[in-house]
């Protein structure tokens, strides 16, 4: 009995000594990688050293510095890239600086600022309604219509963050994509053999509880899917239906009511 509890401890001796020169190993990697201000590399090694000595206090700290150091250097290269006018890659820079450091107010604001500025931009490209005495007598805009640069289908086969799957599919169509600032992203697997990039779209978005809609023909804009943020964002067409003029009051009521069941009409407008 005394022999196996000595074999047990020696195991378990043998198991931590193994573990300890990995972690080593990977905050040295950090090290250096934070050396050269390559935080985000610096970051994933420090925190896979972490995972391999929990209880390290070195390493809790460099873990907690190197995500407010490079949160702070994504939110400095996003705010110059806002000054050179590239509001995409200054909403990704912003985006990644609030996604390491959530804490990090100052990437939060910019990054709901670039994204209504990049919104506006979209959404001043749309034509303007023709005016009522034109032939067509068109009241409103159509709805911005997707034109993807790739035609392709889209082939893809991935386990990964929301945000990267949309990025991904983005880029294989040739579009750009904004994320709303409330959107939460999640882990996601997304299996899409040859299909369209509406499909795509509409396949991820399921997965990852959000919806999506074209801003400008190569801009799409994804918000996370709930009754208001539908409403608040979800585009509205005015359609007219002509009734016969033989229903009764009774008649008007009953459909009145079921649109309102159906549409769930219940604010006014």
């Amino acid at each position: 009995m005394v022999r196996k509890s000595y074999l047990v401890v020696l195991v378990l001796a043998a198991l931590v000594l193994w573990g300890c020169p990995k972690a080593n190993s990977e905050y040295n990697a950090g090290r250096k990688a934070e050396a050269i201000d390559d935080y985000d590399t610096a970051l994933v090694h420090y925190e896979q050293a972490l995972r391999q000595n929990p209880e390290n206090a070195e390493y809790k700290l460099r873990v907690t510095r190197m995500h407010f150091e490079d949160g702070q250097y994504h939110l400095v290269l996003g705010q110059k890239a806002a000054q050179k006018g590239d509001l995409q890659l200054a909403l990704a820079e912003f985006q990644k600086a609030h996604a390491v450091d959530p804490s990090n107010e100052a990437a939060e604001q910019s990054m709901r600022d670039v994204a209504a500025r990049i919104a506006a931009n979209a959404a001043a490209e749309i034509p303007k309604p023709a005016a009522p005495d034109e032939e067509d007598q068109t009241l409103l805009a159509a709805p911005p219509q997707l034109k993807p640069l790739s035609p392709e289908p889209i082939n893809l086969k991935m386990t990964n963050d929301a945000r990267v799957v949309y990025e991904t599919i983005a880029k294989l169509a040739g579009v750009s994509v904004i994320f709303d600032p409330d959107f939460t992203s999640r882990r996601i697997t997304a299996e899409l053999p040859n299909v369209t990039l509406e499909e795509a779209l509409d396949d991820v978005s399921l997965e990852s509880k959000a919806f999506w809609k074209p801003l400008s023909a190569s801009v799409i804009f994804v918000a996370p899917d709930n009754p208001q943020k539908r409403r608040d964002v979800e585009d509205e067409e005015v359609r007219t239906f002509y009734l016969s003029n033989t229903l009764t009051p009774q008649d008007l009521t009953e459909i009145v009511t079921g649109l309102r069941q159906l549409l769930d009409l219940r604010r006014s407008r």
